[in-house]
């Protein structure tokens, strides 16, 4: 049976594999990008006689409010390096929107706040803001840990973290869309 791999590209983000023999592993991606193009090529090399096929979680160049020059600097070469990494090995492979996934998972949607400032003074505007920008924060703790709890029910045996629990449900958006099941609790391991 085909290889599936998901990968969550983000900060701290995650890989997700189900092998042919329906093992599923799940680790934060690597460290350096030479040990994540090993991984990948490792994985391409043991698929060999069935298939692989990725999906990687489709990112736009907007990382959130907060976050320096220099960290979104590195977000996109970590994307940029596993899209390269993906080609280079010839592994085809799908982006896709969290959205997407996930509604085709049936997860709800976080519920971010807007804000309207017109009319309120300066200072009124910098309270509504820090309202706003701590209840998102609070909101996007709660999703980040439903969905942590969902990768959970689905893998019991792998040490699910806030790392790999996107990339394992998008592990589990990717089997469905190739009709490969998701492997049976004795068949998973994590790192």
């Amino acid at each position: 049976m085909k290889t599936i791999i998901a990968i969550d590209p983000g900060a701290s983000g995650g890989i997700a594999v189900r092998y042919g023999d329906g093992t599923v592993d799940a680790r934060k991606v690597p460290d350096t990008p030479k040990d994540t193009c090993d991984f990948l090529a490792t994985i391409q090399a043991g698929a060999l006689d069935h298939g692989v096929r990725a999906y990687m979680e489709e990112v736009s160049g907007y990382a959130g409010t907060g976050h320096p020059g220099s960290f979104m600097f590195r977000f996109g070469q970590t994307y940029g390096n596993l899209e390269g990494f993906l080609i280079a090995l010839g592994i085809p492979f799908e982006l896709v929107r969290p959205q997407k996934w996930m509604k085709a998972l049936g997860i709800p949607p976080i519920g971010i706040q807007r804000g309207d400032y017109k009319g309120l003074s300066a200072e009124d505007a910098a309270k509504k803001r820090k309202h706003i920008t701590q209840t998102n924060n609070r909101l996007k703790a709660a999703h980040k840990n439903r969905l942590k709890e969902r990768a959970q029910r689905l893998f019991p045996q792998i040490k699910v973290t806030l790392a790999n629990a996107d990339a394992l449900l998008l592990l589990e958006y990717g089997c469905k869309q190739e009709n490969i099941p998701i492997a049976t609790p004795a068949n998973q391991s994590g790192h």
